[in-house]
């Protein structure tokens, strides 16, 4: 009876180990996911005032550094380059 008890409690918690392991995977995969959202947003956002006035820009927006050309749109923060889209 001891043995099916102990039996027990060791599925369940590698059950929740599995668990709260699996959901700290999503919670990091949905951060990714959110950010990628807001620098593809924000290079569009460039990407469209570029069309309207056809001038190179550096400038700053929610603590990442954009930069726009005609061939590229880049996004960085801290000097990393987190957002690249050129032209070919």
């Amino acid at each position: 009876m001891l043995a099916d008890s102990i039996v027990a409690l060791t599925i369940l918690s590698i059950l929740i180990a599995w668990y709260c392991v699996n959901e700290r995977q999503l919670q990091s995969q949905m951060r990714h996911a959110n950010q990628e959202v807001m620098l593809a947003r924000i290079a569009k956002e460039a990407t469209d005032q570029f069309m309207i006035d056809h001038q190179k820009r550096k400038f700053n927006q929610k603590g990442y550094q954009v930069m726009v050309s005609e061939q590229a749109v880049q996004i960085k923060q801290n000097e990393q380059l987190m957002f690249a889209v050129t032209k070919q």
